[in-house]
Parts: structure tokens; C-alpha cells; sequence
């Protein structure tokens, strides 16, 4: 039975310990396996580095890919998140992972720009942008990303803690927002890609749950979608969340060599 290596990558001013329940579940199912929780520059224990202008930057600043025999490597990724290691994905020629899930996530040149926020987000977004107070920074992007009115008030203290510990500064907003919307991968010609599971969720107030077909389509990739959680989904639906890895996971792993 092959070991099993999970990496973790959070989205837009996230960070490790943002993925909450979803990590203990995730830890407590694949309880053999070795986690990494990787922040991004300009977020949680980087939260004074300088963030990268790019996509292709946010992905350069990931460990090299390093082939293990009997290691099954899986990397799973929210939002800008997925789209940094999508791109370290395409930068290895498909070696970096053995096991990919995406969740709610798009690219551009994929996807129209509607589809990739949703005409009220960009409103949102700014809203966010310009908070005065942590409290109301974290309040709000809360109600952007999660769909459930009890885990707002379930994680927004905590969220404030985060904040105030590692605080993601303005301009780390501004550079991951930016790195986002220009993000366009290109495909290698002949690349071998791994298998990839893309989760969605239709209550997704942020981005559309279509552009994840669209991907899912185009990569020939495996599609979940959660029908009324948020952008947030391993926040507003943690355990159904892990349950769709934990499926993926094991399918592979257990499959004859």
C-alpha cells in the first residue's frame, strides 16, 4: 500500500490555519498520511514577505516536485489557491502531484470573466479591501465566502485571532486579487496529467460553479458539486468536503499498480 504525502493550499488572504475542521477531519481519516500546510507569501507564518504580482511568481515560491516510489503525492487546493498549484502542476509537466483536487476555483481564457466572480463580488471584494477594522474585514469576507449563517458566527473570532496574529496587509490583497484575474494557464503540448477532482458548490457567491464544469471538462477531470455551500467549501461543509477527498484518495491509492 502506498504512502501518502497531502499538500494544502489556501486562497485569496488565507492561510494554514484556515482550513479549520476540514483538517482535523481530513488528518483524523488519512491518519497514516503526511500533511503540508503551505502558506503563501504575504500570508500566516510569510505574512511579511512581499506577495508576488502573478500567478506563475505564487507558484515558483512552491517546493520542487520530487518523485517518490511508493509515495502517493496529492495536492488539494481552494480558489487562487488551486490556480498556484495548477500552475506548479504545469511547471513539473504534470510531476509535481500524483492526485489533484481543485475546488472552486477558474482560469482565465477558460473561463469569462463573469464566471470567474460574479458581478456583485467585485463589490464585495473592494468592500473587503477597504475595511477599517479586522472585525469587519473578517465579517466580511465571511459573508462573501460562506453560505451559512451559523458558521459566520461559528469562525468569525477565531478569524479575527488570525488576523491579528499574521495580519495579510492591504497590498497582499490587492497583489493576490490581481495575480488572480490575469492568471491564464497554457497547457504543454502532450502533458500527462495526473487524476484530477474538481469540487464546486452552487451556492458559491464568488464564482460560478460553471467555471469548474468548464475546467472539469476540458482537464476530463472528475466532477462533485456540493448543491448549496458557499465558496468556502471546506468551511461551510467540512465533513462532506472530506469525504470527497477521502474517496479520491483511496481510490487511487488502492488501485494495482
Amino acid at each position: 500500500m502506498k504512502a501518502i504525502e497531502v499538500t494544502l493550499l489556501r486562497g485569496l488572504g488565507r492561510e494554514r490555519r484556515h482550513w479549520g475542521d476540514f483538517a482535523r477531519l481530513l488528518e483524523s481519516e488519512l491518519h497514516n498520511a503526511i500533511f503540508s500546510y503551505i502558506d503563501l507569501p504575504g500570508t500566516g507564518e510569510l505574512h511579511q514577505s512581499p506577495s508576488p504580482w502573478s500567478i506563475q511568481a505564487l507558484a515558483a515560491t512552491l517546493p520542487s516536485p520530487e518523485v517518490k516510489s511508493g509515495t502517493l503525492r496529492v495536492l488539494v487546493a481552494i480558489s487562487l489557491g488551486a490556480m498556484v498549484g495548477f500552475e506548479h502542476l504545469l511547471r513539473s509537466e504534470g510531476r509535481a502531484f500524483d492526485a489533484v483536487v481543485l475546488i472552486n476555483t477558474s482560469f482565465g481564457g477558460w473561463n469569462p470573466m463573469w464566471q470567474r466572480a460574479r458581478p456583485t463580488a467585485w463589490w464585495q471584494l473592494l468592500r473587503v479591501a477597504c475595511s477599517c477594522t479586522v472585525e469587519q474585514r473578517e465579517q466580511r469576507i465571511l459573508q462573501l465566502v460562506s453560505a451559512r449563517v451559523e458558521r459566520i458566527e461559528q469562525h468569525l473570532p477565531g478569524f479575527v485571532q488570525i488576523q491579528q496574529s499574521a495580519p495579510v496587509s492591504l497590498w497582499t490583497l490587492l497583489a493576490q486579487m490581481l495575480a488572480a484575474a490575469r492568471y491564464r494557464p497554457l497547457l504543454p503540448v502532450g502533458v500527462d496529467f495526473p487524476p484530477i477532482l474538481i469540487l464546486n458548490s452552487r451556492g458559491d457567491q464568488l464564482v460560478s460553479s460553471c467555471a469548474s464544469q468548464t475546467i472539469a471538462a476540458r482537464l476530463g477531470a472528475t466532477l462533485h458539486t456540493h448543491p448549496h455551500a458557499g465558496h468556502d467549501l471546506p468551511l461551510d461543509e467540512p465533513h462532506w468536503t472530506c469525504a470527497q477527498v477521502v474517496d479520491f484518495v483511496r481510490c487511487i491509492r488502492d488501485e494495482p499498480a
